[in-house]
């Protein structure tokens, strides 16, 4: 399974529209993943990957929990969403609100 890239705080995702990632990261680690296939990650052919929501969402599970994320916010919009909730329902101790924009 192909593990989403990540952005440093300081380089803020395109679709961070409203601004918000730069106001959280004084206080908070913001870590910006691309799904697999987007953004800045590989692209794997789609007969060898699914890129169903619920798939990209046990992606990014996996993605938190090789970072050792305890606890964390998600701050969800657009084609995120559905991606999000599914995250959040299924790590729903690890991540209990999702943020939407």
């Amino acid at each position: 399974m192909q593990e989403p890239s990540r952005t440093s705080s300081t380089s803020p995702p395109v679709t961070d529209k409203a601004g918000h990632v730069p106001l959280l990261s004084g206080n908070y680690h913001a870590i910006a993943p691309d799904y697999p296939g987007f953004g800045h990650s590989d692209a794997p052919f789609p007969e060898s990957f699914s890129y169903a929501f619920a798939h990209l969402a046990d992606c990014l599970d996996k993605f938190t929990e090789h970072l050792g994320l305890a606890r964390y916010l998600l701050y969800l919009q657009d084609y995120g969403a559905p991606v999000g909730f599914r995250l959040a329902i299924k790590a729903r101790l690890r991540a209990p609100l999702p943020w939407v924009s």
